[in-house]
């Protein structure tokens, strides 16, 4: 028999300890490394290695190990050259407008587009520019359905951007059909303005904007419109 999925998170392994793991990985489909005390800048020659050489991984998550944006561009030609690899975790792992910037421009310049589910979640993204970056990969990155963005403090800035992303009449390519933005520190304008380029959208199926900043002066009509979307989550906003 063949082991097929591992869950190491929530292990102090380290970096020693992963970086001898890693090699042994290459028939999984499953791999989860989250949470076990290993660093980006030690881990990232064996992780690429194991992207290159794999053929059946499809599932990687790294989330909370630091990935610095040195190592992350590696890590990410490695994510790129995995054409099997379809969904990618790397939730509060400090890595920064500087470290999406980096992904996205990998993932656009893949020879060919496999990811469909991207947790890029806590990671202290509150720049303008990590928005565009991530509207970028919306827009052009056309197998990308499931996208994480929830405890990054986009604002309403960042939702603006994003929102273009999504508009039909402007981005015809966008495949994304789930959009967390739960806890972005998201208020009534940025909602409005991703409202309203929603209206026409009929692939986004899940909208999450729990824990944000909506409040009364929210146009409900504009929810109306949104006949596509099948769950919107609102909760713990400011609406009365």
């Amino acid at each position: 028999r063949t082991l097929l999925n591992l869950d190491v998170s929530c292990n102090p392994l380290s970096s020693e300890g992963i970086c001898a793991l890693l090699p042994q990985c290459t028939r999984l489909r499953i791999l989860d490394v989250a949470d076990t005390g290993c660093r980006g800048e030690l881990i990232h020659p064996q992780l690429a290695s194991l992207l290159q050489r794999t053929t059946t991984m499809t599932r990687l998550s790294l989330a909370n190990n630091p990935l610095e944006t040195r190592p992350l561009r590696r890590i990410a030609r490695g994510v790129v050259a995995c054409p099997s690899l379809v969904s990618l975790s790397l939730e509060a792992t400090c890595m920064g407008t500087e470290g999406v910037t980096v992904l996205v421009e990998a993932m656009l310049a893949a020879k060919i587009q496999s990811l469909t589910e991207l947790n890029v979640s806590a990671n202290n993204l509150s720049q303008v520019e990590a928005a565009t970056s991530l509207a970028h990969a919306v827009a052009k990155y056309t197998t990308l359905q499931i996208l994480r963005l929830g405890q990054n403090a986009l604002g309403d800035a960042g939702v603006l951007e994003l929102a273009e992303s999504l508009d039909p009449k402007v981005c015809p390519g966008s495949s994304l059909q789930i959009l967390d933005l739960g806890r972005c520190r998201v208020g009534t304008t940025g909602a409005r303005h991703l409202f309203a380029c929603l209206k026409d959208n009929e692939t986004l199926r899940v909208l999450r904007l729990g824990d944000n900043f909506l409040d009364d002066s929210l146009d409900m009509t504009l929810i109306d419109q949104l006949t596509n979307v099948h769950e919107l989550q609102l909760a713990g906003n400011r609406l009365s």
